[in-house]
């Protein structure tokens, strides 16, 4: 995958987690995020994009404002950027805006900047929104295999959606959202699934904002399957997955 898609693609997950962003768009590296206050009525929120580009800015990211209103962030890396600096252009308001996200209706975003940043007379405004928990239907992944510690665990399975690569593992009451294009892994200690016979549902909105540490990842095809396996955390447990692959030797998810 290109930068630009990924970046992209990191984007519109963010869109569709936080009623704060009203659109994404641009072209190439260059891309952009419209805040509202509304989504139906479109209103800008200047105020909010002045804060997240100055949180940003103190989280070592420099990214732009425009807009006719002022309520557009502009985002533009390096056209030799690398894939740690990818991450790094779409974690940083993704944290940031997440740290508003969680705040309930009335509240001010006050208290959510000055415990994530420990600069509270940078965060004078209030803006409320909700936060988009839409579940999603995961299905369920046929012959596929689990190993934790190579070894079989008593309760697990593995889900997939429309988006290619991305696979959600459940392993006892706990889900591990793994991207096997960026080979990223987000584990949730909270078992907030909902199982739909063999499928599940599960919000998207439920993905930690960091991933986990995955040191030793591997992947490879052995016969009709690929391999996939890497830890979790750097002196973590071992997670192995066996994925079936299609007869042309490409992903089935």
């Amino acid at each position: 995958m290109s930068s630009a898609n990924t970046i992209r693609g990191k984007l519109e997950e963010l869109q569709a987690r936080h009623s704060l962003i009203g659109d994404v768009r641009g072209m190439g590296l260059m891309q952009a995020l419209e805040l509202v206050k509304d989504r139906k009525t479109k209103e800008p929120a200047p105020e909010a994009t002045t804060q997240v580009m100055e949180r940003a800015r103190q989280n070592g990211l420099l990214i732009g404002k425009g807009g006719l209103y002022g309520n557009t962030l502009r985002l533009a890396p390096m056209l030799n950027t690398t894939k740690p600096r990818r991450r790094r252009s779409h974690q940083a308001p993704r944290q940031i805006v997440h740290r508003g996200s969680g705040i309930e209706n009335q509240q001010s975003v006050h208290g959510a900047c000055h415990s994530f940043f420990g600069k509270p007379r940078f965060c004078h405004f209030k803006f409320n929104h909700s936060r988009v928990r839409r579940k999603l239907l995961w299905k369920s992944v046929g012959f596929a295999i689990v190993k934790f510690n190579d070894e079989a665990p008593k309760s697990w399975n593995i889900y997939h959606t429309e988006k290619k690569g991305l696979l959600l593992v459940r392993l006892w009451k706990r889900y591990l959202l793994v991207d096997m294009k960026e080979q990223e892994a987000y584990g949730n200690r909270s078992a907030n699934g909902e199982q739909r016979g063999e499928d599940v549902e599960w919000s998207p909105a439920d993905k930690p904002d960091q991933p986990l540490e995955t040191p030793e990842w591997k992947t490879r095809d052995v016969g009709s399957v690929q391999l996939v396996r890497f830890r979790l955390g750097k002196d973590g447990h071992v997670l192995e997955m066996q994925i079936p692959l299609l007869i042309n030797g490409k992903p089935a998810y």
